[in-house]
This record gives structure tokens, sequence and C-alpha cells, in this order.
């Protein structure tokens, strides 16, 4: 006996008078669906009485709900199909004639094989199904869309502001705020050096490609300096832009992490330094920062 499919007192015959229509199986690389004559899909339904060949005679077939296609796990139903989709009763093909000449129809198999219990979905109503489902996937792909602009937004938001900040103003406070350093602690002024700043402009490009204590070449950092001194001690460092850093928020990023390092914190404080260049070079979003110290 097949299980009944829909809550029913008892088996019923319904017949609609329907109108003609000309539908056809379509097959694709998923699998097989019912086109109607309009050239949309019966969507909806989970068993639908379908005459495939018009010859007057339908097989009950079960399909997705939402996407349309065959399925053919119904075991949990308490039926079978045949390999091609189509209900089983008593081991062979359940057929029956559809009322009103139609090629389809939204409905289930009673317990001798024959339509039984009608769920008759007008064809206004399968065309009202296609058009929301059709309507949740535009509106799920213009969000998506969206999601994408306002991505795209933000990142030419985030490039217009590090293309916005000034390297020069980094790099001139940056030196401004060494001296400030040193005078809290008792140490005297180092004099900017306008051709020093230059130099150090140089080695912080250096440190992009190279970040190291030696230059691309494999040359001391000494000959990247062209003012006159007796000895020359370099900082660098690295430090990420974010979206509304200032070139005052970006210096000090850069002064507190030469400020906690042992090594860098000593090249600031040094007794034997007399002047300071300072350089800065964009990459991406990040800062290369470099300091020169000499002493003349």
């Amino acid at each position: 006996m097949l299980k009944r499919l829909a809550a029913a007192a008892a088996a019923v015959t319904i017949a609609v008078s329907t109108p003609a229509y000309a539908g056809q199986w379509v097959q694709d690389g998923v699998g097989w669906r019912w086109q109607l004559d309009d050239g949309s899909y019966l969507k909806g339904h989970c068993w639908v009485w379908i005459d495939g060949n018009h010859d007057g005679i339908a097989e009950s077939y079960s399909f997705d709900y939402k996407t349309g296609y065959i399925t053919y796990d119904v075991a949990d139903q308490g039926v079978t199909v045949n390999e091609n989709g189509a209900l089983l009763h008593n081991g062979v093909v359940a057929t029956d004639v559809i009322p009103g000449g139609s090629d389809y129809l939204p409905g289930m198999a009673g317990d001798d094989g024959k339509i039984f219990h009608l769920v008759f979905t007008p064809d206004e109503s399968v065309h009202e199904l296609n058009a929301k489902i059709q309507a949740e996937k535009e509106q799920k792909e213009a969000e998506k869309e969206q999601k994408e602009a306002e991505k795209e937004r933000k990142k030419a938001e985030e490039a217009a502001w590090i293309e916005s900040i000034d390297v020069d103003k980094v790099a001139y406070r940056i030196a401004e705020m060494v001296n400030e350093e040193r005078v809290s602690k008792g140490y005297y002024e180092l004099v900017i050096n306008d051709e020093l700043m230059e130099n150090a402009a140089v080695r912080a490009e250096e440190g992009d490609e190279l970040y190291a204590h030696r230059r691309p070449d494999g040359s001391n950092i000494e000959t990247a300096v062209t003012v006159e001194n007796r000895g020359v001690a370099e900082n660098l460092a690295s430090v990420p832009i974010l979206m509304g850093e200032t070139e005052e928020e970006l210096a000090q990023l850069f002064m507190d992490a030469w400020l906690n390092s042992a090594g860098h914190r000593h090249n600031i404080f040094t007794s034997r330094g007399d002047e300071i260049g300072v350089g800065v070079y964009k990459s991406g979003n990040s800062l290369v920062g470099c300091q020169l110290f000499i002493q003349n």
C-alpha cells in the first residue's frame, strides 16, 4: 500500500477543469525540471502529475519544492520511484488521466496509485510563486552587490586616507618629539638638519626594500649620509596606517616603538649625538620610518 502523502479522511478524486498547456521536460547539469509554456519552471510543489509526452496519460513525480528539480530520495515517504523518478504502484508506474486536458497537475497519488487528494494550484499561482522565487533571488543578488559596493567604498576611503597622509609632516614631527623627549630627560636638543632629513628619507625607502641596518646593495648605512660627520647611528621602524589616524598619531606610534626598545632608546638619548634627520616612506597601508643621528 502506498503511504498517503497528505492528510485526508478518505481517498477522493476531484475533477478540475484546467486549460491545456504545452510544457516539456528540460535537463541540465543538475537534473530534470518541468518547463512551463512561458519558459519558466514548475516550482512550489512536492508531487505533481506530469503528462510528459502529451499522450493523455500522466505519471506522478516528486519535486524539490524550491528548485523544481525531480527528487529520487522518497523512501522516507513510504513510496518508491523508478529510474526516471516516476512513482511506482505495486512495482509498476502509477498513471492517471489529468482532468481538463492539462499536461501537469499538482497533486498526489492514493492507495490505488491514482489521483486522490488534489492540491490544485491555479496556473496564476504557479507564476506568482516563480515570480516570488525570482524576486527573492534578485534581492539576495542585490544585497550581495550592495555589500560588495560598500566594501569597495570603504576600500576606496581607506586608500584616499592613506594617500592624504603627508610623510614629511610625520617625519618632522618625529624629529620634534625626539627633542621633546630629550629635553624632558635633561638632554640638549639635537639640530634638525634638512640634508640629513633627505638622507633619512632615502634610508626609509631602502628600508622598505631591505629592512636592515645596511643598504640594499650591501654597503654600510654611512654611505647614505651626505652630511659631514664623525659617526652615524640609525633607528628603523614600520607602523600600519589605520583609517582616521593623523600625522601626529602616526609620529607617536613610531616614537612609542623606538622608546620601548632599549637599543633604539639609547640612540635617541645618546649624549654623543649632535644632529638628527628623520625620513618616512609610505608602503601600501604602512609607513617605514628612519632616524639618523650624527656626531659632528
